[in-house]
């Protein structure tokens, strides 16, 4: 699941990057970032901009994977970097670089601030305890790098974790989304399946109201995908059908117990069809749930159920979006 980082930009020019063993940190923990990370920045983007310009003043050999890395991050920004409210930056008295993480640091609750020597102390007394702050040289030694590893290794089922294990699990993948988004091709059933479902959903979104830091309460969303004009466990589904069950079986109890607000989207699948997965995306970031939401209740898990970060179902997700809506 995701963890979140601070980056001086100052760090990934001459004053952090000074021999093989920074600039093999750099490359490391910006690898780190594309795996299951992202960075926290202002609205424009400017740490980002001047950790780019800090890189560009390295020679080839020293700066040009990190280079990479960057303008990668850079591309994928809408997956990778994550801005802070421009209302809520506004009202922030930051001036230097220092002060600039420590802003970020605290507003958009991050793991870790990675700096460089001549910042460092100035880093850490404005962020405080708010966040693990260390050199970007020692980022492999930090506390951050051994939570993100240890997120990459989860591989037990839900129903085999602890409430607090899950609660970090789910909270870690939706923290930084304002919209999320459940999928599944199944999702109509029977009045008794149905309200599985929705108790399943409900799970997941009360961990996410519960951790998300993305924008304001008001303006978050729920978005819920399935099929219509197919055939169930229980016969052939029109879209009309289909879209008239979502909204009163799911979308209206579910706008009942969030403050979010939930949209319906029922689709028509190709030929062949495409739309076959069961999770959620929050922020592009995909996760499947096996075998579905029914094997989740309010309270969590109750029975065998798997949830995983499922790069695949990346474009999956993206793909059945762009299916045509019904009715």
């Amino acid at each position: 699941m995701i963890v979140s980082a601070v980056a001086d930009p100052t760090a990934f020019g001459p004053k952090g990057i000074t021999d093989e063993l920074s600039k093999r940190e750099a490359i490391a923990f910006l690898s780190g970032i594309i795996s299951n990370g992202v960075l926290l920045d202002e609205p424009t983007k400017e740490l980002l901009r001047l950790a780019i310009s800090e890189v560009s003043q390295l020679g080839t050999n020293m700066g040009q994977r990190i280079q990479l890395l960057l303008l990668e991050i850079k591309k994928q920004h809408k997956k990778f970097v994550v801005t802070c409210d421009r209302t809520r930056w506004q009202q922030q008295p930051t001036t230097t670089i220092p002060e600039k993480c420590s802003a970020l640091a605290v507003n958009l609750k991050a793991d870790v601030v990675v700096t460089q020597p001549s910042n460092l102390a100035a880093v850490r007394a404005a962020t405080g305890a708010a966040a693990e702050v260390c050199l970007l040289a020692d980022a492999s030694q930090s506390n951050y790098e051994a939570s993100r590893n240890r997120l990459l290794q989860i591989h037990k089922p839900l129903d085999e974790l602890t409430p607090a294990e899950i609660e970090e699990f789910v909270g870690r993948a939706v923290k930084y989304a304002s919209t999320i988004r459940f999928f599944d091709f199944r999702m109509i059933g029977s009045p008794k399946r149905t309200t599985k479902y929705v108790a399943g959903m409900q799970f997941f979104i009360t961990i996410w109201e519960k951790w998300c830091v993305a924008g304001e309460p008001a303006s978050r969303r729920v978005e819920v995908y399935t099929l219509g004009n197919t055939t169930t466990l229980k016969g052939f589904i029109s879209g009309t059908d289909a879209d008239a069950l979502l909204a009163s079986h799911i979308q209206a109890p579910l706008n009942a117990a969030t403050s979010a607000t939930v949209y319906r989207f029922v689709k028509e699948d190709r030929h062949p069809a495409i739309f076959h997965a069961r999770g959620f995306e929050a922020r592009l970031r995909a996760f499947t749930i096996d075998p579905g939401f029914d094997a989740v209740d309010t309270g969590g898990a109750i029975r065998r159920c798997l949830l995983k970060a499922d790069l695949a179902a990346e474009s999956h997700f993206a793909d059945c979006r762009k299916l045509k809506d019904l009715p």
